[in-house]
């Protein structure tokens, strides 16, 4: 099975203009972002994934949701390790 098809510019802008200006995973504003933002999609197309608007997000560039569950489980680690310490 062949994925060339891109994303239509139409849709692309969708996608942006939900995303409100912000990164739709780490909400990061594209106004003071020093990456640029793309449209990616959720669910890979390899898998699956449908050129579609609600498997499409806005992110900024080197943000992935591998890498924002990762972010989100650092900071719980953190958050774990400080309320250890303060309910000694």
């Amino acid at each position: 099975m062949m994925f060339s098809e891109r994303v239509s510019r139409s849709l692309r802008r969708d996608v942006r203009e939900r995303a409100n200006g912000l990164c739709e995973y780490c909400r990061a504003p594209a106004n003071f972002a020093s990456a640029s933002f793309h449209c990616e999609h959720v669910i890979p197309r390899k898998v699956g994934g449908k050129n579609e608007l609600d498997n499409l997000a806005w992110l900024v560039r080197g943000v992935t949701p591998l890498n924002m569950l990762k972010h989100m489980l650092a900071i719980r680690k953190q958050d774990n390790a400080f309320h250890s310490l303060i309910h000694v």
